[in-house]
Parts: structure tokens; C-alpha cells; sequence
């Protein structure tokens, strides 16, 4: 076979034994080029080794910071709710429900049997009717003491724990 012979077109190449020897010959071709990027050139770059330890000291470092956050990145501590800011926080909810029980009686007619017919019922409030229009809102303070909204005689202090008061500009 010569070179003239290698690019005949596929429709000339009619024999069984020709097909065969091209494949074959394509076959060894590309196992060799296989086996050629198989090898790695010793004078080629290595490239991707940093990879692994780089990805390694990240998750380490995202762990720790994860974990045991430093104080410039968590930022100060803050401060507990004292009880006097309890008790103002009891009154609002209780101020809050109450309100709640006033919509729900100008809606419906009628009291609410108990806290869950209202739209958002608090939880930790006793809902106590004496009649058809006038009620109480209990709560437990901090101390134990029992806090009681009566809508017969509302006192200001529950309107006022429920207003949001700014402090004032300096």
C-alpha cells in the first residue's frame, strides 16, 4: 500500500480484510495517543496540588471562626432584659389582648369563650369573662405576682407599657 492508497474514499474500500486493517490501525492510534497523555512530561508544571491543602486550611478556619466566633466578629454582649423591663413587656401583651378581646367583641357580638377563638392569642394569659361585655386579662409576673387587665376599670399603665417610647435625641 502506498500513500496514494491510504485516503481512498469509505465506498472504494470494499474488501472485508481492508475495513478490518483500518480499524485496527485506528485502534492502535488512539491507544497510543492514550497511553502519550497517560505519562506526565517531566519538565510540565504542577498544577492543582495547592488545591486540597489550601481547601483544608479554609474549612479549618471557617470551623473555628464557626465555633468560637472572636469578640470584634460577635460583637458585645447584650445585656439581659431586666424585670422591670419584664414586667413592662407583661403589661403591653396583657394591654395587647385585651385589645384583641375589644375587636373580637365588636365583631362578633359577643366575648370570646376562650383565648383561641381571638385572631393571634398570646400565650401565658388567662382570659377570665365576669359577663357578656366586661372581662380580664391575667398574666404572671416575674416575681409570681398575678397582673390583671380588668376592662371594667382599665388602668393607664397598661396603656402606657404598650406605647413604644424613643429615646430621646442626642
Amino acid at each position: 500500500m502506498n500513500a496514494d492508497d491510504k485516503d481512498l474514499p469509505v465506498h472504494r474500500v470494499s474488501r472485508v480484510e481492508d475495513r478490518e486493517r483500518l480499524l485496527a490501525e485506528a485502534m492502535a492510534h488512539a491507544e497510543a495517543m492514550e497511553e502519550q497523555y497517560k505519562v506526565i512530561p517531566a519538565d510540565a508544571p504542577l498544577t492543582g496540588r495547592w488545591k486540597s491543602p489550601v481547601a483544608v486550611l479554609m474549612f479549618a478556619t471557617a470551623a473555628v471562626v464557626g465555633l468560637f466566633p472572636p469578640a470584634w466578629l460577635a460583637g458585645p454582649v447584650l445585656p439581659r432584659p431586666t424585670q422591670g423591663d419584664q414586667d413592662r413587656g407583661l403589661r403591653a401583651a396583657i394591654y395587647i389582648q385585651a385589645q384583641q378581646v375589644e375587636a373580637f367583641r365588636l365583631e362578633h357580638g359577643r366575648l370570646p369563650d376562650h383565648p383561641r377563638e381571638l385572631a393571634n392569642p398570646l400565650p401565658d394569659l388567662t382570659l377570665v369573662r365576669s359577663n357578656n361585655r366586661i372581662y380580664q386579662v391575667r398574666g404572671v409576673a416575674t416575681d409570681g405576682r398575678v397582673v390583671v387587665y380588668d376592662s371594667a376599670r382599665p388602668s393607664p399603665a397598661f396603656r402606657g407599657a404598650a406605647v413604644w417610647q424613643e429615646e430621646p435625641p442626642r
